[in-house]
């Protein structure tokens, strides 16, 4: 992590400005340069509000216990999250708080809705190796970009439509223009990082095949995404959004 602010800390003035390569730079206000340590992520972890966790238990999610042995994957999590600094410090300034969830092996499960602004829930493993961390690391980005594009949304409108069903490649059935906009918002910052030579460098051979897999299976995906349909839908900005960023 670099020791002074560069210019890729910089938040975007407009949306034309938008980068392909940095996608998570948005035009949503200045952030100050975080003090960021590598268990900060640890840090964040903690347990849901009652309330909370009632609810989310009705509708099938399951919390995990004992958080403190996710501690070495989580730390783990933040050095790879540490070679890209700009993305870096967009996930540390969306997220205040991590809830950790249970899932079954073999898959991943996150988690976030805007009435909850700076809280995700994400399923994290307790496997050593890079692997592990990527996967954990990949949830986390992941409802850190949505909480980032609701943000910028609040802000700046970007959906028009708001009725419109349109297929969507990470849905077995339609979903509305908001709903895919996030998802190729969201998988294309993730691809962008993992794509990029600073994170690849760092890897050993089973974390670069992960990456290299997610990467072809997240550009698939987007090449499915009907975007001509998907911009008849948004807002000017929204337009522009698309057009920066795909």
């Amino acid at each position: 992590m670099p020791a002074n602010d560069t210019p890729s800390f910089t938040r975007s003035s407009e949306l034309r400005d938008l980068s392909h390569a940095e996608p998570w730079v948005l035009p949503i206000g200045a952030v100050a340069t975080p003090q960021i340590h590598e268990r900060w992520m640890v840090d964040r972890v903690g347990s849901p509000a009652c309330a909370v966790q009632a609810e989310l238990i009705s509708r099938g999610f399951v919390f995990s216990g004992d958080l403190d042995r996710f501690a070495p994957t989580m730390t783990a999590a933040a050095r790879l999250l540490a070679s890209t600094a700009s993305l870096e410090r967009a996930v540390e300034d969306a997220v205040r708080e991590i809830i950790l969830l249970d899932a079954p092996s073999g898959y991943d499960i996150s988690h976030s809705e805007p009435r909850w602004p700076a809280t995700i829930f994400v399923s994290a493993s307790v496997d050593r190796g890079q692997v592990a961390a990527l996967r954990t690391l990949e949830n986390i980005v992941h409802e850190a970009m949505h909480l980032q594009l609701t943000t910028l949304e609040l802000a700046t409108p970007l959906v028009a439509d708001a009725e419109t069903l349109i297929a969507s490649p990470w849905r077995a059935e339609p979903r509305h223009i908001q709903g895919v906009l996030h998802g190729a918002y969201v998988f294309h910052c993730i691809s962008a990082f993992f794509d990029g030579p600073t994170l690849r460098s760092i890897l050993d051979e089973d974390g670069a095949a992960y990456v290299e897999r997610r990467t072809l299976e997240i550009t698939e995906e987007l090449a499915a995404v009907d975007f001509d349909q998907l911009a008849r839908g948004l807002t000017l900005e929204g337009r522009e959004v698309i057009r920066a960023l795909f």
